[in-house]
């Protein structure tokens, strides 16, 4: 290739770098979920608008939705962090799941818009989410449709995935102990993280409101199984051995 040729090509411009810049936060978010698999920065650009995209922000402790409330969106998580959780009349707390940047949730209650929501959202840190219109998504569009069967499927995807964790917080659950139920998670964790050290999503509380067991036995059952030499530990940090 002669030099010319090689300054032609080092012009042609990136598809994001042809992204209209009110656009790039909204984009940069989306492509980093499962939702927009496998398309291109000017792609997903053409989505979201058809989409009713919207960026919206929250603070530490302020809900996104609650318990009765009915919702017709996707959240895609850009920073920032929120909890799926129930909480009963006394203020007992459950952690159905933790939700972090390039994650999404709403999927499954979004897909059932008439249905009221079992669970509220709550945010843990600040966080900047986007906010897309699933009826948008199950209609096709002229402007995106080259694109909206791969949204679907890879939405279909998403749901298979959310499913498939809560068997997994279903069969913490079902374990006798507290010992069995945080091991249970921890080789979970290890497995999906690809390492035997790894950090996770919950303090000491949250851990114990997601196991659905006593703060002090979890701690105890944590410095018990490091005396044993089966693991350490320090704050989230676990590591295998």
């Amino acid at each position: 290739m002669t030099k010319s040729r090689e300054k032609e090509t080092a012009k042609v411009p990136t598809g994001l770098s042809l992204v209209p810049k009110e656009l790039l936060p909204q984009v940069e978010a989306a492509r980093r979920t499962q939702l927009f698999s496998g398309m291109d920065a000017l792609e997903v650009a053409r989505m979201l608008p058809c989409l009713g995209a919207r960026m919206v922000s929250f603070e530490e402790g302020e809900y996104v939705l609650r318990v009765g409330e009915r919702d017709a969106h996707v959240w895609v998580v850009e920073s920032g962090e929120v909890h799926v959780i129930r909480e009963d009349w006394l203020g007992n707390r459950n952690i159905q799941g933790s939700f972090g940047p390039g994650e999404s949730f709403g999927e499954a209650y979004a897909c059932s818009p008439d249905a009221k929501l079992p669970v509220s959202v709550v945010v843990v840190r600040d966080v900047r989410l986007l906010r897309l219109d699933v009826r948008r998504m199950l209609r096709t569009c002229s402007s995106a449709c080259p694109f909206h069967l791969r949204l679907l499927s890879n939405l279909v995807g998403q749901m298979a995935s959310k499913n498939l964790m809560l068997g997994s917080k279903l069969r913490y659950l079902s374990q006798r102990s507290t010992r069995d139920k945080l091991l249970a998670f921890l080789s979970d964790e290890s497995a999906r993280q690809g390492s035997p050290s790894f950090a996770i999503p919950y303090t000491r509380q949250q851990l114990a409101d997601y196991l659905s067991v006593n703060r002090s036995a979890l701690s105890s059952e944590i410095s018990r199984l490091r005396d044993e030499g089966v693991l350490q530990s320090e704050r989230n940090q676990f590591t295998l051995l």
